[in-house]
């Protein structure tokens, strides 16, 4: 099977980074197939990742680095590959976008960020009540069944649950308390993309999700195992990147 890329970009596919380079985009034909953008002029130098180069996602890249449109992508020439827990990344000598990935939306971007929260609820004991109800109004505003009370005391309680646990770790046990402390702030970051109209929000919200609940997976899974438990952490990886993956394959069917 083919590896399949990817390419995150800000609004417009300008590059996520502070010259704001615009790459080439793809066309939309009438009967829904795509006119791929123009190839890229080729990097100079050495390729190095988040240094010199296009970088571009594989499957596995894809939750590092969300934002807010994606396309999936064409690479030539060689490559270097960044494979860092959390940071992974590969980068080209030159790349070309064929199709928006129209999947990826505010509401895919709210519903992961739900996903990710309740992902991190699981992997504690006891989640705080407030934790468990702001993740269920997300959703409900996600699918547009939430009122606006409802949004603005979701938000409310989401902050409060995340300042409360991040006081409690400072006395109670550090690796438990920490862990409960990540879960929380993975439930305000989806509160957040629940209760704000803003599309950008949405976007950060669900990256900051993402990072909070793999972070939590992989605390949970080296304190069980007394040491860094690297296979647990690439399975919750793969988890997130597996949802992402069929979320937004189910709503472009």
């Amino acid at each position: 099977m083919t590896e399949k890329y990817y390419k995150w970009t800000a609004p417009g596919g300008h590059a996520p980074v502070a010259n704001g380079y615009r790459y080439p985009l793809p066309v939309k034909n009438g009967d829904g197939t795509w006119t791929p953008g123009e190839w890229t002029q080729p990097a100079q130098g050495d390729l190095k990742p988040r240094a010199n180069g296009y970088h571009v996602c594989r499957e596995m890249d894809l939750t590092n680095w969300i934002n807010d449109e994606l396309y999936e992508c064409e690479i030539d020439g060689d490559q270097a590959a960044c494979n860092d827990p959390g940071d992974s990344i590969l980068c080209v000598r030159r790349v070309r976008l064929i199709r928006r990935i129209e999947g990826w939306n505010e509401r895919t971007a709210r519903l992961y960020a739900v996903w990710c929260a309740r992902r991190a609820l699981a992997l504690i004991p006891d989640p705080d009540p407030r934790s468990v109800a702001v993740v269920d109004a997300a959703e409900r505003f996600a699918n547009g069944r939430a009122t606006a009370d409802e949004l603005a005391a979701a938000r409310a309680a989401a902050w409060d649950v995340a300042f409360d646990e991040v006081w409690a770790a400072q006395d109670a046990d550090r690796g438990a308390a920490w862990r409960v402390s990540r879960a929380a702030w993975a439930v305000a970051g989806a509160a957040w993309a629940a209760t704000s109209a803003a599309a950008r929000d949405a976007i950060v919200a669900a990256r900051d999700a993402a990072w909070n609940a793999y972070w939590t997976a992989a605390w949970a899974a080296d304190r069980a195992a007394g040491r860094l438990d690297w296979v647990a952490r690439d399975a919750a990886r793969a988890a997130q990147t597996a949802q992402f993956l069929e979320m937004i394959e189910d709503e472009e069917d």
